[in-house]
Order: C-alpha cells, then sequence, then structure tokens
C-alpha cells in the first residue's frame, strides 16, 4: 500500500490575480510544518520529533501546491499514524470540538499561528488548505476562531479552582514564632494538616496573650488571606486567641467499652 501524501495549498488573492507573494508563501508554509511537527511531539509524547517531511511534488497552478512525504527518523515509529492523528486533531479544531487530552496548549498556538490573517503583516492571501489522506482541511478566518477558542478553553482548564480573597475564619494548631519588635508583629499557626505553616498577624490588644500562648495549642481567628494557588490560607490578621487545652487522655489511652476487663489468655491455654 503506498502511504498517503501531506498536501499543503496555497493561492494568491484575486487582486494579484492568483500570484503568490513569496514571503507570504515561505511564511505559510513554514507555520503548517510547525504545527505538523507540534503534534507529531504530542502524539509520540517525546521532545524530539520523530519524523519529517520530504517534498516530493511541486506545482504553480491555481492554486500553488506543495506534496511532502512522512519521512520515519525513529525506526518503527508509526508514521503514518502520527500524521492521520494530527490531521484528526486539527479536523476537531476546525469543527469546534475537543481536542485530544494529549495536546498541549503550545501545539494549539501553532495553529493559531498558521491560520492567523495579520501575522507579520504578510500580504494577502487567497485559498489555503492542507490535507492528508480524505482528511481535508481549509486553512481560514474559521480555523483561527476555533484555535483560538480552543486555547481559552485549554487555559481555562489549566486554572487552579480556587480564587484569591479574603474571608473570616479561624485557625487551628501550635503557635510558634513571635516577633514583636519594631511595630511588626506576627506569629505562625502549624496546623495540624493542610500547610506546614500559616503567618499570622496581630494587633497590639493580642500581645499578652500571643506571649502567654507561645508553643501552646491555640485557635486564631479573623481575617483569612487566600491567593488562589491552594484552598489553604497564607495569611490570618489575627482579632481574637484563644487556647486550646490539652486532651485529658489520647485516643492510645482508650481500650473501648472492655478496657477494664484482663486481657484473654495465651491461645496455648486454651487447649
Amino acid at each position: 500500500m503506498t502511504d498517503e501524501l501531506v498536501s499543503f495549498e496555497i493561492d494568491g488573492s484575486e487582486e494579484r490575480r492568483g500570484a503568490i507573494p513569496a514571503d507570504a508563501f515561505l511564511a505559510k508554509l513554514r507555520a503548517f510544518i510547525t504545527a505538523v511537527y507540534a503534534f507529531e511531539r504530542a502524539f509520540s509524547k517525546k521532545e524530539k520529533r520523530q519524523t519529517e517531511l520530504e517534498i516530493v511534488d511541486l506545482s504553480r497552478r491555481s492554486p500553488g501546491k506543495v506534496a511532502m512525504r512522512v519521512r520515519t527518523l525513529a525506526p518503527g515509529f508509526p508514521a503514518q499514524e502520527a500524521m492521520a492523528w494530527t490531521f484528526e486533531q486539527f479536523d476537531r479544531i476546525y469543527a469546534g470540538r475537543p481536542v485530544d487530552p494529549a495536546v498541549p496548549q503550545t501545539a494549539i498556538d501553532t495553529v493559531v499561528d498558521l491560520a492567523a490573517v495579520r501575522t507579520a503583516r504578510l500580504p494577502q492571501l487567497g485559498l489555503m488548505r492542507a490535507s492528508f489522506g480524505q482528511t481535508v482541511i481549509s486553512i481560514d478566518k474559521v480555523l483561527e476562531a476555533r484555535a483560538l477558542a480552543a486555547r481559552a478553553a485549554l487555559v481555562a482548564d489549566d486554572r487552579p479552582p480556587w480564587r484569591p480573597g479574603v474571608s473570616r475564619g479561624s485557625l487551628f494548631g501550635e503557635l510558634r514564632g513571635v516577633m514583636d519588635f519594631d511595630g511588626e508583629r506576627q506569629f505562625f499557626i502549624l496546623p495540624p494538616s493542610g500547610p506546614s505553616r500559616v503567618q499570622c498577624v496581630f494587633t497590639e490588644d493580642l500581645r499578652a496573650r500571643v506571649g502567654d500562648n507561645l508553643f501552646k495549642t491555640v485557635r486564631a481567628a479573623g481575617f483569612l488571606h487566600y491567593d488562589g494557588n491552594s484552598p489553604y490560607p497564607v495569611l490570618l490578621e489575627a482579632t481574637t486567641l484563644e487556647s486550646v487545652p490539652e486532651p485529658a487522655s489520647h485516643l492510645s489511652d482508650i481500650r473501648g467499652i472492655f478496657r477494664d476487663m484482663e486481657p484473654p489468655p495465651p491461645l496455648e491455654d486454651w487447649a
């Protein structure tokens, strides 16, 4: 079976009667090859590309056409399968459908660059399209708009689900690292779970309580500040501070409802 060829077609504008500006032709062909290689790396999950495109035919009719063969650089790599997958992703972008999760934002960026009509102030062009097998992709304003939308969706998915802000709340943990010098008053709380420590600032009226509870378990309340990078606060403006008494007993001291009974004899005594 003969391998499928990759085809890239480009035409000049009607004003130019189909004549193709050399700089526009080179820029768009380069952008197309860059996009193909970006998606191929996403397919292979390798940092270096596993294929290269070889020009096997050139024609200057209206439109101009470049035919390229996919050549494998890594023995055994499924070059045709990778190219079919690449054009499937192009088709998905054009149709406004979700792309494969393996496609990174950087690959989508190459499609935006390819389809952009104003990039680098290139001369006006007419038809542009690419094909592989039965899949034909128009390179036009629709592709640009859909690629921009796909990129926006990926960027939104990469954002953390948390948002920066301030809310009232409290922190529980051990009070450490008190600093009360030259108007700067702060301490840290080491909670039993979550962040390793949270910085707290306090007012003058809490100075005595902070000093009395150093290295003790406390509950501090006030305004919690969040930076949006995690669900945990990064700062507490403490307005109240309460000491938390140590429990009278620990879980390890409890034996349940049978704690006052003698332990059962060894198994050998049951024989």
